[in-house]
């Protein structure tokens, strides 16, 4: 029975193994700067990143972190929406042909492809002001988002996204007190990391 087990121990571990050096980890993301002076100054800045483990050709599991800071006369604002969930691979952008030549050239990287993904999880949002004393009210809840975008290989480790998503902000606290829909469109880059 111990003999059964350790086989079938080392032959996950052997998979596990396998799929690491082929690249199944990326990460990357992309960031803006906003300033505006006049009758009314501000400052924005927004960073989103994500982190994909990969479990084949066609689907990752992905954590994506969403924060974004906003300063206007004199108040300060702090975003964050934390997600995880799917993402699938629908079809492929270039011939199945051109693609399996390509792949065998190389271990990392992907072809270029249209991919869905669904999320859940978690916004904050927390205030302050500088004129008040006692600030730093902080209110959070459910989120969900659904998207869509493209990948492809700018080279052997590293992936060109662009996505599209819809991000569903349930209601919570006297501020919030009607959902809020998001709608963000991006361009970055990820990374392949070899494990």
């Amino acid at each position: 029975m111990s003999k059964k087990l350790l086989f079938i121990l080392v032959l996950i571990m052997a998979t596990a193994g396998f799929a690491q050096r082929k690249g199944s980890v990326d990460t990357g993301g992309l960031f803006s700067f906003q300033s505006n002076s006049g009758d009314s100054s501000y400052s924005n800045f927004d960073v989103r990143w994500v982190i994909g483990y990969h479990w084949g050709r066609s689907t990752a599991t992905e954590f994506e972190p969403v924060i974004n800071m906003n300063f206007q006369n004199g108040q300060s604002q702090v975003s964050t929406i934390l997600l995880v969930g799917i993402s699938q691979r629908i079809f492929d952008i270039v011939p199945d042909d051109y693609a399996r030549q390509r792949y065998r050239k190389r271990d990392l990287g992907s072809a270029a492809g249209v991919y869905g993904n669904v999320k859940a999880g978690l916004w904050i949002d927390g205030f302050s002001n500088d004129d008040e004393e006692e600030s730093g009210d902080v209110y959070s809840g459910p989120a969900f988002s659904l998207g869509i975008g493209t990948r492809s290989a700018m080279s052997k480790s590293s992936v060109l996204r662009v996505q599209a998503d819809v991000i569903y902000l349930m209601p919570n606290g006297p501020i919030y007190d009607e959902p809020r829909t998001i709608f963000k469109i991006g361009v970055g880059f990820s990374v392949f990391v070899v494990l």
